[in-house]
């Protein structure tokens, strides 16, 4: 494989979780042999240790949305039109979007007209699979390639004959099994006959106001039969204060605010309860037996009941065409039924070992072969170089 040795990449990323796959990504191209990588973009903090020349920060991009203000949405696309003049005066040798298809698709559309000649790939494909199925022909007329996160995406875009490589997960790469639940435990004075819920009632201000409530009364059902429990809240630092408002329970309670001891939560939890997202991909990945809930407006519910095209909510369940994970939604979110479901899990060893045992294959569903997820979509990158 013919590569210069010196090439300029320009990587977007709008979001978080795309700043990590971004940073994963650039170590990755640094590490391919007799490459000198020059990286251009917008990113976060990750990407910028890696050696990122910056635009802006990518904050300034993640709150983009349907509901965002007038003004937000004039200065995003003032950024829109900045980042599109600076791509072309750099003239790249290849532009890696990732995720945040609100404004990495109207950027690919803007460029694709100007540089026609320059491969666009776009990391993160959109979740087709669940909804708005238009959207992979649309995104056909744009991007080079997609890489995919999901073994069972490709072939949505093959078909509009856009080449789209399953990468495997980045979640894969975070090694969140390797917790010390021990030392957690002994660190904040949990006993080890203690049964400890780790809960994720969500990471909106909107999802607490709804969850923390049905936690609770689940909590008070176990009660009447459960007498040693404890409770295990990894949240972000600016939500605690409004955990700290509506978490009213006897039931002794442990807020912790480091992401550096999310490995040992999971470590040290008997049962995860959590508001249905990409969490069931870290609690899988840690071992972690789980119960997934959730609940919207009504409103909201009738129309994600007529829009959505997947039998289940829970990606373990979507992965394994099955229900290993309990799903709670709507009006089956209720702390009876949740507390229901945790007596089954915390009473029978073998429905507790059968999630893990699924939790191992979906390990190996979201895990390219022999290479990291970031080894793999390096592997993409480079073969357009």
């Amino acid at each position: 494989m013919d590569i210069k040795n010196k090439s300029k990449i320009v990587i977007i990323a709008g979001e978080a979780s795309g700043d990590f796959l971004g940073a994963n990504l650039m170590k990755a191209l640094k590490n391919l042999p007799d490459k000198t990588p020059e990286f251009y973009g917008v990113g976060s903090e990750g990407m910028e240790e890696e050696g990122l020349n910056s635009f802006f920060s990518a904050h300034e991009l993640s709150v983009m949305g349907f509901f965002m203000g007038i003004k937000k949405f004039f200065s995003i696309w003032k950024r829109l039109r900045e980042t599109k003049k600076k791509i072309l005066d750099l003239k790249p040798d290849v532009i890696v979007t990732i995720d945040s298809p609100g404004f990495n698709f109207l950027l690919g559309k803007a460029l694709k007209r100007k540089l026609k000649n320059t491969p666009l790939i776009h990391y993160v494909a959109p979740t087709v699979w669940a909804w708005k199925k238009g959207r992979a022909k649309k995104i056909s007329n744009i991007h080079n390639h997609l890489m995919a996160l999901f073994p069972f995406e490709p072939i949505y875009f093959k078909k509009h004959n856009l080449k789209c490589t399953f990468v495997g997960h980045p979640i894969v790469e975070m090694k969140l099994d390797e917790g010390d639940g021990e030392a957690f435990k002994k660190k904040y004075a949990i006993s080890p006959n203690d049964s400890v819920f780790v809960m994720l009632p969500g990471s909106r201000e909107s999802e607490l106001r709804r969850h923390i409530p049905i936690f609770l009364d689940m909590l008070t059902v176990l009660g009447q039969t459960m007498s040693r429990m404890q409770v295990i809240i990894p949240t972000l630092p600016h939500l605690k204060p409004l955990f700290e408002e509506l978490w009213i329970t006897d039931v002794k309670t442990q807020f912790v605010t480091d992401l550096d001891e999310k490995k040992d939560v999971y470590a040290a939890g008997t049962i995860a309860i959590a508001a249905s997202g990409t969490i069931a991909l870290e609690l899988a990945e840690a071992k972690l037996p789980m119960i997934i809930t959730y609940k919207v407006s009504t409103m909201t519910a009738w129309l994600v009941k007529r829009l959505i095209q997947t039998r289940y909510f829970c990606m373990i369940n979507i992965l394994l065409r099955r229900q290993v994970v309990p799903e709670l939604l709507q009006g089956n979110a209720t702390g009876s039924k949740l507390a229901l479901e945790a007596l089954k899990i915390l009473r029978n060893p073998q429905k507790k070992q059968q999630q893990i045992d699924a939790f191992k294959r979906v390990h190996e569903m979201l895990t390219p072969g022999d290479l990291a997820p970031s080894e793999a979509a390096a592997k993409v990158i480079a073969d357009y170089l």
